[in-house]
């Protein structure tokens, strides 16, 4: 049982990562933080920013995972994940992470700081414990690093970078205020998906494809970094199987600043 509930666990943060690839990618491959501008609209990155806080919160069913391999007997069709994270960055390698996990019989409250390829965890109120270096894809996951702003939003190229762009600066927006900036908003389908997306990475092991998409988008209309991601995909039987909300705040703010814990446990 304990191995399957840590699959399930990794299947749901691989879902969260292949329902964002239109727009995110491999911090492995970062693309350039020089701004685009394609038809005079400027196109932005979390690593165009000096520094930034945010929020993150994921709902999922398990519609959308793959659970095959499930025990004989074990019904998870009730199960809900509910992933909250706050965060600070301070570019390009400072990051301090908070994050609330409720997954069926499984809960957990980790804080995480990565400084370069350094990186340390405590649950809860707990001791601090340094850990080996981040370099496996799984790692990241492991440490919830691949559900924050400067993996998802970060497109993987600039080839990426220009499609997104291209199919933005091609689709109506309308103009709303967030998080106290004027933004351009766009509302995104599977057919404007379909144009950003490479499809070598359209699917991931243990990810079910999901019926419809809907993708939206809340740019800085000054600097094209977006400040609001909201997307959510539906199952068969599900409207909202999954849905993840991404928020940006207090950009390029000089007090946030992220240090090595005190009182560390070595490995």
């Amino acid at each position: 049982m304990t191995r399957f509930r840590s699959s399930l666990l990794r299947l749901a943060a691989l879902a969260s990562a292949a329902l964002l690839v239109a727009c995110g990618g491999s911090e492995a491959t970062a693309a350039t933080a020089t701004p685009l501008a394609v038809d005079g609209l400027p196109i932005g990155t979390p690593a165009n920013l000096q520094s930034y806080r945010y929020r993150v919160e994921v709902r999922s069913n398990a519609d959308l995972i793959d659970t095959s391999q499930a025990p004989p007997g074990l019904d998870l069709s009730e199960f809900v994940l509910n992933l909250d994270i706050e965060g600070e960055r301070v570019n390009p390698d400072r990051e301090w992470t908070r994050s609330r996990t409720d997954f069926g019989y499984y809960q957990v409250d980790r804080e995480t700081v990565v400084i370069g390829q350094e990186n340390w965890t405590r649950e809860g109120s707990g001791i601090w414990r340094q850990n080996l270096p981040l370099v496996a894809p799984e790692d990241f996951l492991g440490q919830d690093i691949a559900l924050t702003p400067a993996t998802i939003l970060n497109p993987g190229s600039t080839d990426a970078l220009s499609r997104m762009a291209t199919v933005l600066a091609a689709t109506p927006f309308t103009l709303e205020p967030v998080n106290g900036h004027q933004t351009r908003h766009w509302v995104l389908n599977d057919n404007h998906i379909a144009q950003m997306l490479d499809p070598r990475d359209s699917t991931l092991p243990g990810v079910l494809p999901p019926a419809s998409t809907r993708l939206e988008i809340w740019s800085d209309a000054e600097t094209g970094i977006g400040v609001r991601l909201l997307l959510i995909a539906a199952s068969a039987t599900s409207e909202r199987a999954f849905m993840i909300q991404i928020d940006l705040y207090d950009l390029n703010d000089p007090s946030i600043r992220i240090d090595e814990p005190v009182g560390i446990l070595n490995p």
